[in-house]
């Protein structure tokens, strides 16, 4: 996300620069190999998290988003494709931060290309969404549309991801990865 003090611009999937605030749409252009504009797409303005969210974190996988709060609340948007979202009964696309387990408190997260990951205050490792390597820790490859807790781990500080793969770092210094 790029900001030049008075618009906001992100690149897209498609690598094309696009304005995300102070409008109300915005159009891509896709061009065949000759330079001949083959295509057009008008999009709604994509909207910031709300106002009253204090963000501590946020992390972002290939097409969606999650948010930590200063008061260790967790939110995301985005696609919903795989479950990444975290949120059982929603929508395929969200385009509003959407509160994920809002009765556990977390301290940080992380976002693969379309799996999440998130620690509590306890320590707890939660994952959800695309599985097809093993990368949500859980003994299988089903991806997941809710958060479920890897029992395995414990006293986790720090996680990380990638693609197909997930990391998890201990307070006691041990570093565990799979997927």
């Amino acid at each position: 996300l790029l900001n030049d003090g008075f618009n906001s611009y992100k690149w897209d999937y498609a690598d094309q620069l696009i304005e995300v605030d102070n409008v109300d749409y915005h159009v891509n252009f896709k061009y065949d190999i000759f330079g001949r504009r083959i295509e057009k797409q008008v999009h709604k303005k994509i909207p910031t998290p709300k106002p009253q969210l204090k963000p501590s974190q946020v992390a972002t996988g290939l097409n969606h988003t999650l948010l930590l709060t200063e008061d260790s609340k967790l939110y995301s948007w985005g696609s919903n494709e795989y479950g990444q979202l975290g949120l059982e009964n929603s929508p395929a696309l969200s385009s509003s931060p959407l509160a994920i387990l809002p009765t556990l408190s977390f301290s940080t997260i992380a976002c693969g290309e379309k799996h999440s990951l998130v620690v509590t205050t306890a320590g707890k490792v939660y994952s959800f969404g695309f599985n097809n390597k093993g990368q949500l820790g859980l003994g299988n490859k089903q991806d997941r549309n809710t958060p479920l807790e890897i029992p395995s781990l414990s006293n986790i500080t720090r996680v990380a991801a990638g693609q197909w793969h997930s990391l998890a770092l201990s307070s006691n210094g041990t570093l565990y990865s799979w997927g």
